[in-house]
């Protein structure tokens, strides 16, 4: 994947100029500093910039289908999903095929 600028992942359709991503980790040691692929590190520091400034929006929203993708057990994606789908008023039909689609 070729590095993607201001953006956590390909084929985004928002503008992500005004998120400052969040990192898991600083330059500091800890006791347990695990390595994770560089797509999955990137997208997770945007989701944690979301998660932290509380934003409910569609891109929110798109942010937390890509985390789910990718990693299904990530609750907090679950939960900015979940928010956004009742505060934007989204179809809880497109949801359910989302739903069947991570099921199968």
């Amino acid at each position: 994947m070729e590095e993607l600028e201001n953006c956590p992942y390909e084929d985004s359709e928002f503008d992500w100029n005004d998120v400052v991503p969040v990192k898991q980790y600083t330059n500091e040691p800890t006791i347990l500093n695990l390595k994770y692929e560089a797509a999955y590190e990137r997208l997770m520091d945007y989701i944690r910039a979301i998660w932290l400034s509380g934003e409910i929006s569609e891109r929110a929203y798109e942010i937390s289908q890509n985390v789910i993708e990718y990693l299904p057990g990530n609750f907090s994606a679950w939960v900015i999903r979940r928010k956004c789908i009742e505060k934007l008023e989204l179809s809880p039909a497109l949801e359910l095929v989302f739903l069947e689609e991570e099921i199968e």
